[in-house]
């Protein structure tokens, strides 16, 4: 069985920022990321490729309390409800637009932006 890779160093400098009470990810950043995996239901193909994109999930679990029973950041949750409101509004918004292309009708540029450029991961109209 074929065992997915990870990012070691990003892992690492992760758990290094947690320990220090630094931000790997900002609390904007983090509630991106998760607005986007919530919209687009998990995002697995994101998840299953990217090593960092996985790093990262884990760290904004542990720092903004969305793992187990732990009770989540306040201040995380307002900007993640805000901004899967925003991608919701968005995919109405530009839904059947043929102007766009089906990731343009899909996501806000910053989202199709967040990925690509940290996580090389070009996001795709799955679920519009």
């Amino acid at each position: 069985m074929e065992t997915m890779k990870t990012n070691s160093f990003r892992e690492a400098w992760n758990e290094t920022c947690l320990r220090a009470g630094l931000s790997a990810v900002s609390l904007d950043t983090a509630a991106r990321i998760m607005a986007v995996l919530h919209v687009e239901s998990g995002c697995t193909t994101a998840v299953t490729h990217s090593p960092k994109l996985r790093a990262d999930l884990k760290y904004i679990q542990r720092r903004f309390g969305i793992e187990g029973g732990a009770t989540p950041d306040a201040a995380f949750v307002r900007s993640f409800s805000r901004y899967v409101h925003e991608i919701e509004a968005h995919q109405r918004q530009s839904k059947g637009r043929t102007g766009l292309t089906l990731a343009e009708q899909a996501w806000p540029e910053w989202a199709r932006t967040l990925y690509q450029d940290n996580y090389n991961v070009k996001l795709t109209p799955v679920f519009v």
